[in-house]
This record gives C-alpha cells, sequence and structure tokens, in this order.
C-alpha cells in the first residue's frame, strides 16, 4: 500500500506469523545486559542486537531470509538498487518512546548516518499498546501518516528530512521491530 507517493510504503502480512514468533522466542530466552558475556547475544542497552553479530546461526538464518524481502520491497517501492548498510533487532521495553527525527544524521553524528537513504520497520508483534511509528508532513508539525504496528507487516520510508518520524510512548507491553536502513552504493553494505 503506498502512503504517500514516493516517500511512505506499509506492506502488511510480508513475513508468517510463525516466522514472528520465531524471533520473538528467540528474543526472550537470548536477551541480556551484561555487555562484557559474549556467549549470549551482543545486545546494546539491553534492547537492540545487530544482525550482523548473531552467532546462532538459525536464527542469523531467519533474519536473514527476512532482510531479502525487505531489501526487495525497498527496490520495488522506489526503483532503486539499494543495499542494506544497517540491520538490528530492538526492544522497546513499556514506557519507552522516541522523538521526531530523521535517520541519516545531524551535524554531530552525520559521518556515521549520511549513507542512509531509506528506512524499514518491521514489526515482530502487535501484543502491546502504543508504539505507533508517527510520520510528520514536510515542513510541518501535522501528522502525515500513523502506523498502528501489525505483527509481520514492513513501513518503508525515505531516511531524510521529507520523512521525519518518531515512535509513540509503549502504554503496555512491549515492542519488538526489525530495522533496517538502506544505502544507494554497495560499498556501505552489511558485512
Amino acid at each position: 500500500m503506498i502512503i504517500k507517493e514516493n516517500l511512505i510504503f506499509q506492506y502488511d502480512n510480508i513475513v508468517e506469523g510463525k516466522f514472528c514468533d520465531f524471533i520473538l522466542y528467540y528474543y526472550q530466552n537470548n536477551h541480556y545486559t551484561d555487555l562484557n558475556d559474549t556467549t549470549k547475544l551482543p545486545w546494546f542497552e539491553g534492547n537492540t542486537f545487530y544482525w550482523n553479530f548473531l552467532k546462532n546461526t538459525e536464527i542469523k538464518n531467519e533474519i536473514s531470509k527476512c532482510r531479502d524481502v525487505i531489501t526487495n520491497l525497498v527496490k520495488q517501492s522506489y526503483n532503486i538498487e539499494v543495499y542494506p548498510s544497517t540491520t538490528t533487532l530492538v526492544m522497546w521495553k513499556e514506557g519507552k518512546s522516541m522523538n521526531i527525527h530523521k535517520d541519516n544524521g545531524y551535524e554531530h553524528d552525520k559521518h556515521l548516518m549520511y549513507m542512509r537513504t531509506y528506512t524499514a520497520v518491521m514489526y515482530i508483534n502487535d501484543n502491546f499498546e502504543g508504539g505507533e511509528t508517527i510520520i510528520m508532513k514536510e515542513n510541518s508539525d501535522e501528522i502525515e501518516y500513523l502506523c498502528k504496528p501489525k505483527k509481520g507487516s514492513v513501513l518503508i520510508f525515505k531516511s531524510d528530512e521529507s520523512c521525519l518520524h518518531g515512535v509513540k510512548k509503549i502504554t503496555k507491553g512491549e515492542r519488538l521491530v526489525l530495522s533496517m536502513w538502506f544505502a544507494i552504493e554497495d560499498k556501505f553494505l552489511e558485512k
């Protein structure tokens, strides 16, 4: 479904529910907060891990399949060759939110994120309250689009100021997403 031509796309039921359940189960049984423990997932701040650091080949292969599907959706949506530059699995705990921002960086972090051209968020679960993704109208304080997360759905949008976005507060439960950023140059392909 095209939400705003050439900017925002939402696709429902991209992956089967059992795949999402598998990832959620894996998260719930493997996350930790001790960053010095190398026998577990490489969690960042206790809520994020990077796909390319996974040790478990079964989950890594399943996420890899999902990455391929999402990459193809981004290519089709924008009719351009893209390369996944970063893939993370992020658990949003109750009470967490994110202010309006762009994904390709600001002055202090532009050197780390300037290559981000497109953003994709796949919702792993939807059994929580709040946590909607909001995208603002360009040059406005009005909401352009509010995405209520649906298990197995993907929201794709531009990473620049044309799609400033944020996440509403999680009021009950936890929200797990697979977040991906894409570059248009293959030198930024995630290793």
